[in-house]
């Protein structure tokens, strides 16, 4: 994949919404919560999120809390996802579109610390508001 080009999403997600463009599985829920959601319009918060559940809910935050949703992706809680956090997190940090990120991790993650070790070193700039769910 990386040598063509392709990035892998997955595999178990629900995939991931790109508002007024296109959503993949079963991201953005039916018609009707797309609609009281915003999702049919470009916002400017990206974010990128484990858990796929969530990420319909993070859909509605976004949209009831700012202009809406710029991209939104769920990556899928496997051991080895095809990307990660810091995959998506740096494409919307090179996208002017994206104004906003936000990052749903889960406890017992690693790729997190990826996100935070970025931050610190300048390589993320943009506003992100970073969440671990779950206990320990």
């Amino acid at each position: 994949a990386a040598k063509k080009g392709i990035t892998i999403i997955g595999p178990a997600t629900v995939g991931g919404i790109k508002p007024g463009c296109f959503k993949i599985g079963n991201t953005g829920g039916m018609m009707d919560n797309i609609v009281a959601s915003k999702l049919y319009r470009k916002g400017s918060v990206g974010y990128v999120s484990k858990s796929g559940g969530m990420s319909n809910e993070l859909n509605n935050i976004i949209s009831n809390n700012t202009d809406g949703v710029y991209e939104g992706v769920a990556i899928g809680g496997d051991r080895y996802p095809g990307t990660t956090f810091i995959d998506h997190l740096l494409r919307y940090q090179a996208d002017p579109e994206c104004k906003v990120l936000v990052l749903l991790g889960e406890v017992g993650g690693v790729e997190e610390y990826k996100v935070i070790k970025a931050v610190e070193e300048g390589v993320i700039t943009k506003p992100i508001v970073a969440w671990a769910i779950g206990t320990c």
